[in-house]
């Protein structure tokens, strides 16, 4: 366990440096040493979960006692969520499935304006839980949106209806997203387009590519001041509503600014090429990040990634930092976030057939 004290980086041209150093340095530990990987195993303090197909992001529904998953399209994978009963067997695909019933949009949720999403084309992103209840998803099928689904159902009966959704403005694509207890939605706008091969190639230089998104009903989206960022990833927001946090994927640092009007800007280096955010019922962040650029790179060729991960603790209000957990990616590769669940963290993993089960 590795712990240090927080020391705030100013933004500017050395974050430029900072980003393309760790983009051409980064190592080269082998990201899909074999084509195949053993099956899941529940052994701690590192065990899996298998039957998902390539499980980006985790967020625990507490009423409904599951876990919900996107499951990213990649490699021509359908994108799909899924809910997993903690303790259960395995998961199950409950958006979208089918169903005659899986669309019934819902007054006051979303933008009226924004038609239903086309489930063909439907590809997950980032996931939340608000406030409400409510599964708050970023979408890259056919638009860049916020889909809005509710949980109807307990453990394995759950089943997802959509209710609503809203579009990005154009230029923008979301990747993690938050929810205020306002009703305020909060979207990392990654850079332009999710495919951008610009936008990736400054994201290795350690420049901007995009900011932090806000929208509230009535009002509609607003870019927060003083986010814009090297590929803004993972995001959160405080329970007090004030702050917004947010993950700077190529400036390798937290960055914590008022959620209203984007001041009192703080940034706290972090090692890797760091990913989603979640709080920690003792209320910490915790964040997953990427320890070799070229391995994470090297798993989108297929095979059983073994890319290397990091999580850490961040204390909200010093910003010092602490890894709880390195791992070389041999029993789960590529994790990208983490998620709290009583006495376990549950790990997402960009890849692959399986999410991990660390018990600390």
């Amino acid at each position: 366990m590795v712990e240090r004290t927080a020391v705030l980086v100013p933004a500017g041209g050395s974050r430029i440096l900072r980003g393309l150093l760790a983009f051409l340095l980064a190592g080269s530990v082998g990201a899909c040493a074999s084509p195949t990987r053993g099956v899941c195993e529940p052994s701690q303090p590192l065990g899996t979960v298998c039957g998902f197909t390539n499980p980006e992001d985790v967020a625990f529904a507490a009423s409904n006692g599951v876990l919900v998953v996107s499951q990213m399209d990649h490699g021509g994978d359908e994108g799909s969520i899924a809910a997993y009963e903690i303790g259960g067997p395995a998961p199950k695909r409950i958006w979208p499935t089918g169903s005659s019933g899986e669309f019934a949009r819902r007054e006051g949720v979303g933008d009226p304006a924004c038609a239903p999403v086309d489930a063909a084309a439907f590809a997950p992103h980032g996931i939340v839980i608000g406030p409400e209840g409510r599964v708050y998803i970023v979408n890259h099928g056919g638009r860049e949106s916020v889909e809005i689904l509710t949980l109807e159902g307990q453990g394995p009966d759950v089943q997802a209806v959509w209710r609503g959704c809203i579009e990005l403005p154009a230029g923008t694509s979301g990747n993690d997203i938050a929810v205020a207890n306002d009703g305020e939605i909060v979207v990392a706008n990654y850079m332009p387009s999710p495919g951008s091969f610009s936008g990736n190639l400054k994201t290795g230089l350690g420049m901007v590519t995009g900011d932090i998104l806000a929208w509230r009903a009535g009002s509609g989206w607003r870019h927060v001041p003083h986010t814009e960022a090297s590929a803004p990833n993972g995001v959160a927001i405080s329970s007090d509503g004030q702050k917004i946090f947010f993950a700077e994927t190529g400036g390798r640092q937290l960055v914590r600014l008022r959620r209203h009007d984007g001041g009192a800007r703080a940034e706290v280096a972090i090692d890797g090429a760091i990913d989603n955010l979640s709080w920690t019922s003792d209320g910490q962040l915790l964040v997953a990040s990427h320890d070799s650029v070229m391995a994470f790179l090297g798993c989108a060729t297929g095979g059983a990634c073994r890319s290397p991960w990091s999580v850490w603790s961040i204390n909200p209000d010093t910003l010092a930092v602490k890894r709880v957990f390195q791992h070389d990616g041999s029993v789960v590769g590529a994790v990208a976030s983490a998620e709290e669940v009583g006495d376990r963290v549950y790990l997402s993993a960009v890849f692959g057939d399986r999410i991990g089960v660390w018990q600390p």
